[in-house]
C-alpha cells in the first residue's frame, strides 16, 4: 500500500488499476469543485468515448480525461475522441499514474494559472 503525501487529494492506494486512478482522479477533481461524469454502463454508447467529462463552473472549464493503467492501451476509437475534442476546441487528457504521481493531474485540475493544459498530459 502506498501513500500519496502532497496535493488535495491524499489518498491511500491499494493497487494501480484504471479504477483506482478513476478513484483518484474524481476524488481529486471534486475536491477542487469539478463535477465529472463517468459512464459506468456504456453499453450502447459509442466506442471510445473518454472515461470522464467534468465541469468546474468557478474555473469556466470543461474537460475530457481517458485514464490508462499500467497494462491499458489506447484504442484507435479512444485517440479519434480524444483528436477530436481537441480539434473543437476542447480540453482533452489522456492521463496515467505516471501523470499522477508527478503531479501534473492535480496542476491541470488545481487551473490553468498553474498547468498550461495544451500541452500537458497529451
Amino acid at each position: 500500500m502506498t501513500r500519496r503525501a502532497t496535493g488535495p487529494a491524499t489518498l491511500v492506494r491499494r493497487s494501480r488499476s484504471e479504477a483506482d486512478l478513476l478513484a483518484t482522479v474524481r476524488h481529486a477533481a471534486e475536491t477542487l469543485a469539478w463535477k465529472c461524469h463517468h459512464e459506468t454502463y456504456s453499453v450502447g454508447t459509442r466506442p471510445g468515448y473518454p472515461d470522464l467529462a467534468c465541469i468546474n463552473v468557478r474555473q469556466r472549464r470543461c474537460l475530457w480525461a481517458e485514464l490508462k493503467g499500467p497494462k491499458g492501451r489506447l484504442s484507435v476509437e479512444q485517440a479519434g475522441w480524444l483528436a477530436d475534442l481537441r480539434a473543437a476546441g476542447q480540453e482533452a487528457h489522456l492521463w496515467t499514474w505516471d501523470d499522477w504521481d508527478s503531479g501534473l493531474i492535480e496542476r491541470v485540475l488545481a487551473g490553468p494559472e498553474r498547468a498550461a493544459w495544451a500541452g500537458e498530459g497529451t
